[in-house]
């Protein structure tokens, strides 16, 4: 699997099953071998929790695909990775120039209103979800056109809670 992180430096992860556990086997960043952590990723008992087993510690981490975006949270902090493989999964004709819930949670706080203009990267909503707070920031610049809710909605994954023109 190829991921682009934040910095849009390209991963290459590797990873092996042997029962219910997966293993990472091989991690390389621009074609260059990075250290191999001792990584093992094991079911959290909920749809999207895993437990992250690295160097015999064991890390609770929940992930969320939502399109091509990949969002992993863990130790309080969250990590999005875009897939690098164009076309691994297509975005809906609705995600289009919306920004979408990347994991069921509730609306904490809307940073913005219809009319507003954006820049790519600018914070828009606060979710909670998995009892830590998420910023979700723009895609792309442009104007914001409709905002589909307010803060206590509660949201499932992969509803577009604002467009953007």
């Amino acid at each position: 699997m190829k991921l682009r992180d934040g910095s849009g430096r390209i991963w290459e992860v590797f990873i092996s099953r042997d029962g219910e556990s997966t293993t990472l086997s091989s991690l390389s960043c621009e074609g260059e071998l990075s250290p191999m952590p001792s990584l093992t990723i094991e079911s959290g008992g909920g749809e999207d929790s895993v437990r992250l087993i690295v160097a015999g510690q064991n890390l609770p981490a929940h992930i969320a695909r939502a399109g091509d975006e990949w969002w992993v949270h863990i130790d309080g902090r969250t990590i999005r990775f875009d897939s690098a493989e164009g076309g691994s999964r297509r975005r809906s004709a609705a995600a289009e120039g919306s920004l979408t819930a990347p994991m069921p949670g509730t609306v904490v706080e809307v940073l913005v209103s219809q009319g507003d203009e954006v820049a790519a990267g600018d914070p828009l909503i606060v979710m909670e979800a998995m009892k830590m707070e998420h910023r979700l920031h723009a895609p792309f610049d442009g104007e914001v056109v409709a905002v589909h809710f307010s803060p206590g909605d509660k949201v499932q994954r992969g509803v577009v809670l604002l467009d953007i023109e």
